[in-house]
């Protein structure tokens, strides 16, 4: 701090010029161990902060594993649906080829061709789980959803 005076008309006593300078320091020597306890709090939400991250560190690596193993099965289901739709269609196009020679019955037909049906319904529900699933995934991991395949 400073200080600067000019006085005039105060006699012959006076100075017409005066200035003051002063520093002012404060130390508190003894703070009843506040420091100390604002320390050991700050130093324990640190470490509550981390075990929260490390939680969800592990809550995530969890979300994601859990998604692909889901993902991984509904793409292995889809494979097999697939899989059981050709076999589907080449059973009813064996079935129309054996009717057309007098081996088979309209009756063989209609079932191979509603077999191709309930293969067709069955492979489009796993293909729509397999792509729920694998949104899911993508989302956990972060990133933007994109069909399988688009560029």
């Amino acid at each position: 701090m400073a200080n600067y005076t000019r006085t005039e008309g105060q006699g012959f006593i006076a100075t017409k010029n005066s200035a003051f300078v002063g520093v002012s320091l404060e130390w508190n020597l003894w703070d009843w161990g506040k420091r100390g306890h604002d320390v050991a709090a700050a130093r324990a939400a640190s470490r509550s902060a981390a075990r929260l991250r490390d939680e969800l560190d592990d809550q995530l690596a969890f979300d994601v594993r859990a998604k692909w193993l889901t993902a991984s099965s509904k793409r292995q289901s889809l494979t097999v649906h697939e899989s059981a739709l050709r076999a589907a269609e080449e059973a009813y196009r064996l079935q129309t080829v054996k009717i057309q020679g007098g081996l088979a019955t309209a009756t063989d037909v209609i079932d191979a061709e509603a077999e191709v049906a309930r293969a067709r319904a069955q492979e489009a529900v796993a293909r729509y789980q397999y792509l729920i699933a694998w949104m899911a995934l993508v989302r956990a991991v972060g990133q933007m959803p994109q069909m399988p395949g688009a560029k």
